[in-house]
């Protein structure tokens, strides 16, 4: 990876693109009158979206207890899924 400082120099070194970083952050937040969301949207869009809108809604429901029942019921047996150490069989039986 490579960063160009305030002078346009291509920098490349670690050492290098931290100095660069460092210089460009330090007081960036002072300026009230800086509109950043232009900014912000020029880079936001190159990174990659790995959960969309979708999935995250799909993430964010409520948990029913048929779900739990479901998973509870295709855990193998013998196992113990907790620091309890209680085997799967006690919760089948619940």
């Amino acid at each position: 990876m490579n960063v160009r400082d305030q002078d346009g120099i291509e920098r490349e070194s670690h050492e290098d693109i931290e100095n660069t970083l460092v210089k460009h952050f330090q007081g960036i937040d002072k300026d009230p009158n800086l509109d950043r969301s232009m900014n912000i949207e020029s880079i936001t869009q190159h990174i990659l979206k790995l959960v969309t809108y979708d999935k995250n809604v799909i993430m964010f429901k409520p948990i029913a207890e048929e779900e739990i029942d479901q998973v509870v019921q295709e855990m193998l047996n013998g196992k113990a899924p907790g620091r309890d150490c209680f085997i799967v069989e006690i919760f089948k039986a619940c």
